[in-house]
Order: structure tokens, then sequence, then C-alpha cells
């Protein structure tokens, strides 16, 4: 697990008390900010609980099924709601939509079966949900920023809290 640092918790809980985003930076070694990880809407944080017990069913099938075809209409069909309150309701939440959702998701578990396996590139994309491997390749290239055979090849670090 990563440790997460505040150098000024005061500007963490002003942005909070007034409502604003708060993003989250990976940063160098001297604590630099390299680039943005992570982002919080806190105007709707009152609302997410709501909003994560209607969308509870379909998150948890995303989640459960991310190796197969996910379509909008048996997501938003599983909540009983319509597609396009949905969207919103998912948006609000989570700050991207269903389809990053499920992308990010897919690469996270990609990512982790080519550092736990020796299995083929082909095989891990089928495994996460995508049968077209040049497809696959082409994400992963955007979204993690090297091919997976390279990604396989990075020397890997374990964070540990003290």
């Amino acid at each position: 697990m990563k440790k997460i640092v505040f150098t000024r918790p005061n500007a963490v809980i002003e942005r909070l008390e007034k409502q604003k985003k708060l993003v989250i930076f990976e940063v160098d070694e001297e604590e630099n900010p390299i680039l943005p990880i992570s982002e919080i809407n806190v105007k709707n944080i009152d609302i997410l609980p709501k909003n994560r017990e209607i969308i509870g069913p379909a998150l948890k099938y995303v989640n459960e099924h991310y190796n197969r075809e996910i379509r909008l209409d048996m997501l938003s069909g599983l909540c009983d709601v319509s597609k396009s309150y949905f969207c919103r309701l998912f948006k609000e939440t989570y700050g991207k939509g269903v389809a990053a959702y499920v992308t990010e998701l897919r690469m996270e578990k990609a990512c982790m079966f080519l550092e736990r396996t020796d299995k083929l590139v082909v095989e891990i994309a089928f495994d996460v949900g995508y049968p077209d491997c040049g497809y696959f390749n082409k994400l992963f290239k955007k979204h993690v920023g090297c091919t997976p055979l390279e990604y396989r090849r990075q020397p890997r670090f374990i964070f540990r809290d003290a």
C-alpha cells in the first residue's frame, strides 16, 4: 500500500470545508508534484452514500464480471433506473463514466496478471475482456504508459506502512 502524505493538511481541510475539488498528485523523490492521480469532487460528498446504494448492484456486477461484455442498459436495469440517470449517478459518485471505470478496472487486473502469472499477453487480454489483443495492447499503452511486455519487465517495488 502506498503511503499518502499531506504536506499542507490545513489546505486539505479548507478545500473540504469550501466544497472544492481536491486533487491528489504523484510526487518525485523531493516530493514535487509530477502528475495528478486522483480527484475528489467534494461538492457531492454528502449524496455519495445514497448514490452508492442505488448503483451498488451494477458496481458489484462490473467488479465480478469485468471480463465479459458490459452493456449500459443491463447495468441500469440492475439498478432499476434509466440509462441517463444511472450514468449521471455513476459520474457524480466516481468522477468518471462507466466505460472509463470498466477500462481502468480491466487495466488494473491486466497489470496484476502480468505481475503474478506467466500467461501470454493474448491470454491476459482475453481474461480481462478483450478478445482483440491488438486493441488491448493499444489501450494498455494508453492507460499504463508502456506495452504489456514492457510492463512485465519493469522492476516492482512494494510499499509498506512502517
